[in-house]
């Protein structure tokens, strides 16, 4: 069930009114808990979507988080 898992990049904005940043949490806490990649960025009065995702910062986490992922061996 858990085998084929991608890894996950969890972007989560703290004031979303539409997914409560709990279950993001919970989400990242069990795919770590069965031994699945998961990197949860919870961005600070972020709500959901757009300018929730216009720090650059974000783009850079995105950006090693596929470099780390989808590198060719």
């Amino acid at each position: 069930r858990w085998r084929n898992i991608p890894p996950f990049l969890i972007i989560q904005g703290d004031a979303d009114p539409i997914v409560p940043l709990r279950q993001s949490v919970m989400l990242h806490e069990r795919l770590l808990a069965h031994g699945k990649a998961s990197r949860l960025r919870i961005v600070e009065g972020g709500g959901h979507g757009g300018e929730t995702f216009a720090d650059p910062s974000i783009m850079e986490d995105v950006i090693r988080f596929f470099r780390m992922h989808l590198t060719e061996s």
